[in-house]
């Protein structure tokens, strides 16, 4: 339904975006820099949000966070409004 959407969407607009990849897609000559660029440049926890859930107590799941996320470099990044 995703993929439908997307099709049928607005192809200039943000919704009808590349969003996933496949080994045929993704070994076209660039896209592994661009993907590294992209990480590099965006990648940065303080426009990261985290959602975590689970059948653990509140105590477990915040330690699982802690220890999984808390390594995420804050780059403080300044994301652009879509509008500029």
């Amino acid at each position: 339904m995703y993929n439908l959407c997307q099709t049928l969407s607005n192809p200039d607009g943000f919704y009808n975006r590349f969003t996933i990849g496949n080994s045929k897609s993704l070994d076209v000559p660039g896209v592994r820099e661009a993907l590294l660029n992209f990480h590099s440049t965006w990648y940065s926890s303080n426009i990261m949000s985290l959602c975590i859930g689970g059948e653990y107590s509140l105590e477990e799941l915040e330690e699982f966070a802690v220890s999984k996320f808390s390594s995420i470099i804050n780059k403080n990044v300044v994301v652009p409004k879509f509008n500029d």
